[in-house]
């Protein structure tokens, strides 16, 4: 049975450009069974239309974050009226916590809640055979114009157990993949890959655990070592970007890591996220040694106050003996830092500005704190009664857009961020002026693709000085080319 599992387009915060590990999971797990699953990305009617008439597929996934609720729904309509009798499944964090938002379309005939790569093999089974499909767990469906929800699914402990991600079936993934400039990490072939699932931190502004939940569940060290040799020796990656919360948060399975990698013989470079408490001066000379040359710190502020409010977990000082051990071992940092937590002070992001003169982190980028469903920041709007009656999901985003009003001066807080921006944006030019080989990179990419890099250039470096997004955008512009 042919599936086909779309990213609607380009994710909001996606620096990388590939279809999400998700689906990829969800694919390969279909394939594995004997189905026939198809990924895509999908930016317009035309591209819907040309995977239809390629595959006539009997079911549709889709994968939906907060910002994408209306597309997705404006998508489900459009499969219908291509095809009235396909089954619609729609998934991710946003359908989770909140299946109505998406039930309330009448062509989305199911979403599937939490870890979904069971959930989706089920259903197709279900569908396959004619059977009825209700009592599947982990799903919410509407009924008689009720919302349903069938027995919870537990979490998946054997990650093991999981296929690789299906990158073969990414179209053109090779040459999608070509000639890609990661956050300045010298790179021919990079993508992403996940070593394990879960966070048990309860930070007030994260979703992470609306679908891995509080507990770690880790892949064994071999088995990610196996998946890195596999994308190195069949597509010629030289770069993987782990999407762990924090890959380094249990000291024993990164050692082991370590050793598995040098067994292998492997040779790929990659990055990872982790926290400033999650790493010492002996953890980031053994991962050098086995191959990381990145790291990115969720660190959100330098202001003891702020981290206490939004229950971090960690401490200035600690951000500062982190920035210290990766410069001791030539670890490029980057960093993201939030802006408009309640009762934040001008004094408090001064703390934060300089520290990140004084810290050296080559790359920072601002947000503003958003109430997304699911975090307690959310929570705590709604009962202040800040969550209006009618939302516009679109505007749920970290940078462009202020949804609610949260008793803060919002105008003040997106001049403050664009300030930043722009401040963090020359220091980095002058940076990049020193680094010839960066230099010729970035040169080599502008000329390659110089009309995208232009667009993205007005966008958001005249209006904003906002570097992250303009090389988000000018990646993801670059890479629509190649899924059709």
């Amino acid at each position: 049975m042919d599936v086909l599992l779309i990213e609607p387009k380009s994710s909001a915060f996606r620096m990388i450009p590939s279809i999400p590990l998700g689906i990829q999971y969800i694919a390969s797990m279909l394939e594995q069974a004997g189905h026939s699953p198809h990924l895509a990305t999908i930016h317009t009617k035309k591209d819907l239309e040309h995977y239809f008439n390629k595959y006539s597929p009997a079911i549709v996934g889709i994968t939906c974050g907060t910002p994408l609720v209306p597309k997705v729904i404006e998508l489900s309509r459009d499969i219908k009226n291509i095809a009235p009798d396909v089954f619609l499944i729609v998934g991710g964090a946003h359908p989770t916590i909140r299946p109505q938002d998406l039930l309330s379309a009448d062509e989305i005939d199911c979403v599937a809640i939490g870890e979904s790569e069971y959930t989706i093999l089920e259903l197709s089974q279900k569908i396959d055979n004619n059977q009825d499909w209700h009592d599947v767990p982990g799903i919410a469906y509407k009924k008689n114009g009720e919302i349903k929800r069938s027995p919870s699914r537990p979490l998946i402990t054997d990650l093991d157990a999981l296929p690789f991600p299906a990158k073969h079936l990414i179209p053109h993934y090779e040459t999608m993949l070509k000639d890609k400039w990661k956050l300045g990490i010298p790179t021919r072939k990079s993508d992403e890959m996940i070593a394990g699932r879960g966070c048990p931190f309860r930070c007030i502004f994260c979703e992470s655990h609306v679908i891995h939940g509080y507990k770690v569940r880790y892949r064994s060290p071999e088995n990610v070592v196996q998946e890195m040799k596999y994308l190195e020796e069949h597509f010629g990656l030289d770069h993987i970007s782990f999407n762990d919360d924090t890959l380094t948060m249990n000291k024993e399975w990164t050692y082991r890591f370590a050793e598995a990698y040098h067994t292998a013989k492997c040779k790929v470079k990659w990055t990872c996220q982790t926290r400033v408490d999650a790493i010492d001066d002996n953890i980031v000379k053994t991962l050098k040694k086995a191959g990381m040359v990145f790291m990115i710190f969720g660190l959100e502020s330098h202001s003891d106050k702020i981290l206490k409010i939004i229950r971090k977990g960690t401490t200035p000082e600690q951000q500062m003996q982190a920035m210290k051990i990766v410069k001791k071992y030539h670890i490029k940092s980057a960093s993201c830092f939030m802006l408009g937590v309640l009762g934040e002070t001008d004094e408090d992001i001064q703390i934060t500005k300089n520290f990140i003169k004084k810290s050296g982190i080559e790359f920072a980028h601002f947000v503003i704190l958003t109430p997304f469903p699911g975090t307690d920041i959310w929570y705590i709007a709604e009962q202040h009664g800040w969550i209006p009656d009618t939302i516009d999901w679109e505007q749920w985003n970290f940078t462009e857009s202020m949804p609610i009003k949260m008793n803060r001066d919002e105008e003040k807080l997106f001049e403050k961020r664009r300030e930043l921006q722009k401040w963090f944006f020359f220091r980095y030019i002058v940076s990049l002026l020193s680094n010839f080989n960066a230099i010729q990179r970035a040169v080599s990419m502008v000329f390659r693709n110089f009309h995208i890099f232009g667009r993205a250039f007005k966008n958001n470096i005249i209006t904003h000085f906002d570097f992250f997004s303009f090389f988000r955008e000018f990646l993801q512009e670059d890479r629509k080319k190649y899924y059709l």
